[in-house]
């Protein structure tokens, strides 16, 4: 349960970055800021990578605690 507890916490954490990327590539185009944008992207790859890397411990933990029956 403990794992699954972390797991959920991370999700939550990549889609919160994943918004506020999302929100501040729309701000930087209409501001047409440069630094704004690139920001965006760090954010918005960086929450791509966390979440590719929990669902293949997610699944990990799944198919153990399967395996385990």
């Amino acid at each position: 349960m403990n794992k699954t507890k972390w797991l959920f916490l991370g999700f939550i954490l990549s889609f919160l970055c994943l918004v506020s990327g999302i929100g501040l590539l729309f701000v930087g185009a209409l501001g047409q800021n440069e630094a704004m944008l690139l920001t965006a992207l760090y954010l918005i790859v960086i929450g791509s990578c966390m979440d590719a890397i929990l669902v293949i411990v997610g699944l990990r933990i799944y198919l153990k605690a399967r395996v385990e029956k």
